[in-house]
Order: C-alpha cells, then structure tokens, then sequence
C-alpha cells in the first residue's frame, strides 16, 4: 500500500469518526467539520492525483442524490448525511462511495430491524446514519 493510500484512509477515517459520534450525540453536524472534510478531500486529490476528476464529480453525486431524497422526504434522509457523502465521494471516488453507502444502509436496516424486533424502536424512530457509514468504511478497509 501507498503512504498516499494510508494518508487518505486515515483522513477520511478520522473525519467519519468525528463525524459518526457527532451524529450519534446531537443528530445534527457543525458546519465547519462538513466544510472541513470536503476542503481536505480537495486538497489531497489535487495534491495526490489519485483519481480523474469524472471520478470524483460522479462519487459527489451520490451525496448530492441524497441531498435531494432529504429535500423530498422532509428530512428523513438528513442532510448531514448527504454533505458527508459529497465529502465521502472526493476521497472516494464514484465505485467506492457507492460501496460505503450500501454497506452503511444495509447495517443500519439490519440494526434498525432488530430494534423493532426487540421493541426498542418503531418506524417512526429516527437513528443516526453516519455511526453505519463509519462501520461500513471501516469493513472496506478491512476487507
């Protein structure tokens, strides 16, 4: 592996960290960790050169698709969550942010369906993303 790889990874891992138990806490993001991450995100690929610019316009879009789900649904997808996977796809790139966010959907429904299960939570509930999306960055990596 890369020190460019490493520096990346540990970057966006500590980002979606920060990011994850923010979310967990408050339900709502600060700004500057959002403008923070996309800035850094910028800087190493301009820096790095480690992926086309197509790549990482078209990794972006997923958040900005998410984005747009939250505008329609009131929210039900945040739209910190959306920033974050802009963020997430200008580290990324398009084929790996798609992973990311599949990998934390798919743990957060799983434990989302265990909480009803148990009874802990309805549908109605509200669970933060990003504690899943960190999860599911940190299975990328170790996989």
């Amino acid at each position: 592996m890369q020190m460019e790889e490493i520096v990346r990874e540990i970057l966006l891992l500590g980002f979606l960290f920060v990011a994850a138990w923010i979310d967990y806490k408050k339900k709502e993001l600060p700004l500057v960790l959002i403008v923070s991450m996309g800035l850094s995100g910028i800087v190493f690929q301009i820096i790095v050169r480690q992926m086309s610019f197509l790549n990482l316009l078209f990794g972006s879009l997923i958040g900005i698709l998410f984005l747009g789900i939250g505008k329609i649904t009131r929210q039900a997808l945040g739209y910190g969550d959306g920033f974050i996977l802009v963020a997430t796809g200008i580290f990324l790139g398009f084929s790996e942010n798609v992973l990311l966010l599949l990998l934390g959907v798919l743990l957060a429904a799983g434990f989302s369906i265990g909480l009803m299960i148990f009874r802990k939570k309805t549908k109605k509930d509200e669970i933060p993303f990003l504690p899943f999306l960190f999860t599911g960055y940190v299975l990328l990596l170790m996989f």
